[in-house]
């Protein structure tokens, strides 16, 4: 596979490479601490099953169709015997410990492929179930004073066919190179070879600050893209990636095609890994923009959040429209209740003097005055609810007078009251004027009713006072016209 890593000085294109080289090694030791192991029990088991001979020689296939050719190769007795190594290997280079370091040989890998080819023949021809050894590559890099240990420098004329397979190459600043550069003379061999790499399990990074810098062979050959773009001189990066190399990562056309957007933190463990110029020498920049949307953010926020914390005590009535007339309308109805109050105080003071000439006559008037008061305040306020309630009528339209149909709306001229108390089948409960019975009334009221009937009580809506008041009236005035008829003689 061969990807190509762009991006601007600052922006982590080593930073990133170092952090894959770094994974990479990882692997490699876990590998090669699971091939040692792996090892005593495979070639013991080998020696149990007396298939040592498979180890001896092995037949290879080359070639395409009717030129597909085998050949025999003779492997020495010690041909696997670096598998019988234990390679103490750190990941990150240690002064202290790396004279006595021994890296594991470079043909590793291709060794470990040919082994794992025997064991296919193993489970085929003896139906035996061994598992392949895990792959361990070779890492090449020009990456500046790069401090993983299993790195090693690129070969004479960056000749990566003298390698052995499976190798990895992270080529920084490729551009560099004449036989990478765009600015070559036509395609030395090395790059055209590139087209086979797959073949022997060759794998390649190509770091530049621009792909246009690079050979356009290698453009053509890269199936993975990645660009890196600084944020304002933060530690982190804007990502992009691409399954074609993009000429212009920049361009409006080429971000609209990418395939991946990911914001890119810089691992910090990385920077002491490799010499980096622009380490220091960054300078963090905040936009103008951003600060702009901040701030207008924080404002469309905060004053509704106000405006609801204090919406029940309404500190700003001039706001709404609505709020103000209500509030005028407040006015002026206190002012009318308080007229009304002085009217009825001044017709209070008539009737005390009306009671002191006839006491029996002005009780009777204060109790139709209140009864009458309750009444119709009792009947405006019914009527009020009603008009409230009534919907607003439909338009008529003389073309489609079938289609007219008014609303009508009872006028209410009575509302419910407690009328009495009835005991039925061990069961008590009150009823109204017209003998429904009034649910949510209180039993034990009830009971206390029926047993005292004189403790009733009373009723402020009734029209019995008025009734009786006009009896007395009509008994009085015929005793006083009656007088006693007498006969003259």
């Amino acid at each position: 596979m061969i990807e190509l890593l762009s991006a601007t000085p600052g922006s982590g294109k080593s930073l990133k490479a170092t952090k894959k080289l770094l994974d990479l090694s990882r692997d490699n030791i876990a590998n090669l601490k699971h091939n040692y192991f792996y090892a005593k029990a495979f070639f013991e088991k080998l020696s149990n099953l007396k298939l040592n001979e498979y180890l001896d020689i092995i037949l290879v296939t080359r070639g395409q169709g009717l030129e597909r050719t085998a050949e025999i190769l003779f492997l020495e007795p010690d041909f696997f015997d670096f598998l019988k190594i234990e390679y103490n290997i750190n990941v990150i280079s240690n002064p202290n410990t790396d004279d006595i370091v021994t890296n594991y040989p470079a043909y590793y890998f291709e060794r470990i492929t040919l082994l794992n080819t025997i064991i296919d023949n193993l489970n085929i021809n003896e139906n035996t179930k061994f598992q392949h050894f895990k792959p361990v590559r070779s890492i090449y890099t020009n990456i500046a004073d790069l401090k993983l240990v299993q790195c090693r420098s690129l070969p004479k004329d960056c000749d990566w066919r003298t390698t052995p397979q499976g190798s990895f190459f992270a080529i920084d600043e490729a551009q560099l190179i004449n036989i990478f550069s765009d600015e070559a003379r036509g395609i030395d061999p090395i790059v055209k070879d590139l087209t086979i790499h797959r073949h022997k399990g060759y794998d390649f990074l190509f770091i530049t600050q621009e792909p246009s810098f690079v050979h356009k062979y290698i453009r053509k050959l890269a199936s993975h893209h990645t660009h890196l773009v600084n944020i304002f001189g933060w530690e982190q990066s804007m990502m992009f990636e691409w399954s074609v190399v993009q000429d212009s990562p920049n361009a409006v056309k080429s971000i609209a095609r990418c395939e991946n957007l990911t914001r890119w933190k810089f691992p910090k463990e990385i920077y002491p890994l490799y010499k980096s110029s622009t380490a220091h020498t960054r300078v963090k920049r905040i936009p103008k923009k951003l600060i702009i949307f901040i701030c207008l953010a924080i404002f469309f926020f905060t004053i509704p959040a106000a405006l609801l914390l204090f919406a029940g005590k309404n500190p700003l009535p001039f706001l709404s429209s609505n709020d103000y007339s209500q509030t005028t309308e407040q006015a002026k109805s206190n002012e009318k209740s308080k007229e009304s109050k002085s009217s009825d105080a001044g017709t209070n003071g008539n009737t005390v003097q009306q009671s002191a000439t006839n006491p029996k006559q002005s009780v009777n008037q204060d109790s139709n005055t209140v009864d009458q008061a309750h009444a119709t305040n009792a009947v405006s306020a019914n009527v009020s609810a009603t008009n409230s309630q009534v919907p607003a009528q439909p338009s008529y339209d003389p073309s489609k007078p079938y289609d007219f149909v008014p609303v009508s709306q009872p006028n209410v001229v009575n509302h419910r009251v407690f009328s009495g108390c009835i005991s039925y089948k061990g069961q008590t409960f009150a009823v109204d004027q017209q003998g429904t019975k009034i649910a949510g009334f209180s039993a034990s009221d009830c009971k206390k009713l029926l047993d005292n009937s004189y403790d009733r009580p009373f009723d402020y809506f009734g029209q019995r006072n008025q009734s009786l008041q006009s009896t007395e009236r009509v008994s009085t005035s015929d005793s006083v016209n009656i007088t006693p008829q007498t006969s003259s003689l």
